[in-house]
């Protein structure tokens, strides 16, 4: 799965625009089973500031919705300058398609600020270990639209119906 990330000391950089929140998130990482330095950014250009002065971080825990940035744009750019770091999505969007992106962008995880805090410490450690968090409401969502596509459609002459079964597990 991807990188493990180092237990000793977890460096993590948060990013989000709400002081409530992220002073909520700074709690909630005390639940991890490591020790954690958090470094804190209410915008991308503090954010900046604070990856040319640290130059590392363990875990980037990044909220899409920051004021005068889109959120690929955004990614993209912590990526860039980050290449080695985990980012993990931290939004109050629930789009499978802006999910899809993230994920397509490099990031590792994608959690709802609607979560639980049971939720987000397993979606954290679960990309701490090294996987890949994806919200489950999302992968529901993706096996109904596979659910629903005609796989055979055209095929069964080509195909058995066990074949044709098969191929929709498969799918």
């Amino acid at each position: 799965f991807g990188n493990t990330i180092n237990m000793d000391i977890i460096k993590i950089l948060l990013i989000d625009d709400h002081v409530l929140f992220r002073d909520g998130i700074l709690l909630l990482l005390e639940g991890l089973n490591a020790q954690v330095e958090v470094f804190e950014a209410g915008s991308y250009e503090s954010a900046q500031r604070i990856i040319d002065e640290k130059k590392t971080f363990d875990l980037v825990l990044l909220d899409l919705g920051l004021p005068g940035v889109s959120y690929i744009e955004l990614l993209m750019a912590i990526r860039g300058r980050l290449p080695e770091s985990s980012v993990v999505v931290l939004s109050g969007t629930c789009d499978h398609h802006v999910v899809e992106q993230a994920l397509h962008h490099g990031a590792r995880g994608y959690i709802t600020k609607s979560s639980s805090a049971k939720i987000m410490l397993n979606a954290l450690q679960l990309v701490i270990s090294g996987g890949i968090y994806i919200p489950p409401e999302i992968l529901e969502n993706k096996m109904s639209e596979v659910n629903d596509l005609p796989l055979c459609d055209g095929l069964e002459k080509l195909l058995t119906p066990r074949q044709c079964d098969v191929l929709f597990q498969l799918a």
